[in-house]
């Protein structure tokens, strides 16, 4: 379980062309198990914060409230013979929404958005160890430094297709007159290549079998920048957790 920050951009033409910056506090749930020759994982992160755009001393804003999910099975590749490095090539499959409200647009104050996609990932394992060593304290005092575990990982991820389920139309001229009146308007659309994930993490290896994990987290996305209400997206992701052991 870990939680941090997300800081980021995004600009959706169908509200607004601006680019708003993301300040959102991120809580993250994930279970997964490594063995040999498979790699099952399942995480689960949720989004809550404030968009932002600063413009001749005007302030404009979004909350924003956004979940994640994602289910990954990944199979044992080989590429890498060195000792201690093990990589695992696999397909994912997550599912993205995300609903803000910027009250300043009046009846266009709502906007949702679903993104369903599957990908595929490469992940990267590999163990560190510092070994138990005798130093000197000021070159005077002797004493014993621990030996400490570490586990690095790597992963990407390319979306081959995604589901895109958001308006059609720009708001502007074209909104509902009834803002509880959400859906309407709204299409499904299917895109290739719509961006890239990638995750980085060290965890240290405790003696009871748990961990305690830093990661960052960098995604893009992107509906198409030729689309009149085309959205895009970039974020970092920098969290902190414990990672405990279940056998």
């Amino acid at each position: 379980m870990s939680g941090g920050l997300c800081l980021g951009v995004m600009r959706d033409l169908g509200v607004s062309p601006l680019y708003y910056s993301n300040i959102i506090p991120v809580f993250e749930a994930r279970y997964n198990k490594i063995t040999e020759k498979r790699f099952f994982d399942v995480d689960f992160s949720s989004l809550n914060g404030m968009q932002f755009k600063i413009i001749n001393d005007q302030f404009y804003n979004n909350t924003i409230n956004a979940i994640n999910l994602k289910f990954e099975y990944a199979w044992y590749s080989g590429f890498y013979s060195l000792e201690g490095i093990s990589d695992y090539v696999g397909m994912s499959v997550s599912n993205f929404a995300d609903m803000r409200v910027n009250e300043s647009f009046s009846n266009a104050a709502l906007s949702f958005d679903n993104l369903s996609n599957i990908a595929l990932t490469y992940t990267l394992f590999k163990k560190l160890n510092r070994p138990q060593k005798t130093k000197k304290f000021l070159g005077l005092i002797k004493f014993d430094r621990k030996e400490k575990n570490y586990l690095f990982a790597f992963k990407v991820g390319i979306p081959l297709y995604t589901l895109i389920y958001r308006q059609g139309y720009t708001n502007p001229g074209n909104s509902t007159a009834n803002i509880e009146i959400l859906f309407p308007g709204y299409e499904l659309v299917g895109k290739f290549l719509t961006g890239l994930d990638t995750d980085i993490s060290l965890t240290r290896l405790l003696k009871n079998g748990n961990g305690i994990k830093i990661n960052y987290n960098w995604m893009a996305f992107s509906s198409g920048k030729n689309e009149i209400n085309s959205l895009n997206f970039s974020q970092h992701s920098i969290m902190l957790g414990l990672s405990f052991k279940l056998n």
